[in-house]
């Protein structure tokens, strides 16, 4: 959540026992917890453009809502084409990632339940910094609803998995670019070894 001392700042009073700092103090703070987050595959950002503080509240509880994996009416992302890549200023800090994403072959198992439809499965590396992490990734339909289950794993695991690819498909390799540009999170992505 962004601080009322950034965009609404007729809010931002001592009031609340938790404040110590004056509204500058708070702006400063806020930018720095958000560039030490940026990247994360999970950073969401609530900014101010709230009519009041209940509905931040709810904004905020419907971003969480949505990574855990309950239903939510919030539309947590909105996506665009760009037609080039994009030149960031000087003064605007970014991330950036690499990101290897390998879609699997099914385990059998997997299909014989009758419950869980169109099922996929991928694990990703994703590298920042010369540090990699890895994720393995499973979604599936129940009824009408998309199931996306998610959790770490290790290298190991990763290179194992690896070795049951789909022959059908390639690793995707993406160059990923994160950044806060007035108080909104933005991810750049461009996928290198796909055409077009």
């Amino acid at each position: 959540m962004v601080t009322a001392a950034e965009g609404a700042e007729e809010f931002y009073n001592f009031s609340n026992e938790a404040r110590y700092e004056d509204a500058a103090g708070a702006r400063a703070r806020d930018h720095h917890l958000r560039q030490a987050y940026m990247g994360h595959q999970k950073y969401m950002i609530v900014d101010n453009e709230a009519i009041n503080f209940e509905e931040k509240i709810n904004r905020s509880i419907g971003l969480v809502s949505s990574v855990i994996g309950l239903p939510t009416d919030v539309n947590v992302f909105k996506k665009y084409l760009l037609s080039a890549p994009v030149v960031l200023p000087d003064e605007i800090r970014s991330e950036k990632l690499t990101i290897y994403e390998t879609y699997i072959n099914v385990p059998i198992r997997l299909y014989e339940d009758l419950h869980r439809e169109n099922i996929t499965i991928c694990v990703r590396e994703r590298k920042k910094n010369g540090l990699k992490v890895y994720n393995y990734e499973k979604r599936y339909n129940v009824g009408d609803e998309r199931i996306q289950e998610m959790r770490s794993i290790s290298a190991r695991e990763y290179f194992s998995y690896c070795k049951n690819k789909s022959e059908t498909t390639v690793t995707l390799h993406k160059e990923r670019i994160c950044f806060v540009y007035q108080t909104h999170y933005f991810v750049m992505e461009t996928y290198v070894n796909v055409p077009g």
